[in-house]
């Protein structure tokens, strides 16, 4: 009977490391997105990763030049890449703002699951998932 308890404690042990790995894995899937500004070095121009906090290895001669190519590198990733000012910003995720009816079911569905649970259902959202989207992804990620 002692061993029981042991494998059962040891199972819930590994589900929570398990559920902090995809919790990791998902936060870290956000951070893939490169959002670059572009700071004039000299007399040429590089493109400064604003997440990492560092510079791109290629030096351009104009400030178009480093434009195209920070769109390109994030055309590639599949991003949608939107200028605002002197940064390059991924318009996938930006944060959009919530309809009256998404505000409405989101209050009402915040009656059977947690705060955690209703933020992150809310930021996806706000990134374009759909509630049904967000609500399965939420409850994979940090449960009800």
């Amino acid at each position: 009977m002692c061993m029981y308890k042991e494998l059962k404690n040891l199972y819930r042990f590994s589900l929570i490391v398990i559920k902090d790995f995809i919790n990791k894995i998902f936060l870290s899937n956000i951070l893939l997105i490169m959002p670059y500004q572009i700071k004039k070095v000299g007399k040429k121009y590089k493109l400064f990763k604003i997440k990492e906090k560092t510079f791109v290895n290629k030096e351009y001669n104009s400030k178009e030049s480093a434009v195209k190519a920070g769109m390109a590198m994030m055309r590639y990733r599949k991003e949608k890449p939107v200028l605002k000012g002197n940064k390059l910003l991924n318009a996938n995720k930006m944060k959009k703002e919530l309809t009256k009816e998404q505000k409405e079911t989101l209050k009402e569905h915040s009656k059977h699951h947690s705060k955690k649970h209703m933020k992150m259902m809310r930021d996806m959202m706000k990134e374009g998932k759909t509630f049904r989207q967000a609500h399965n992804r939420a409850k994979k990620l940090v449960g009800n």
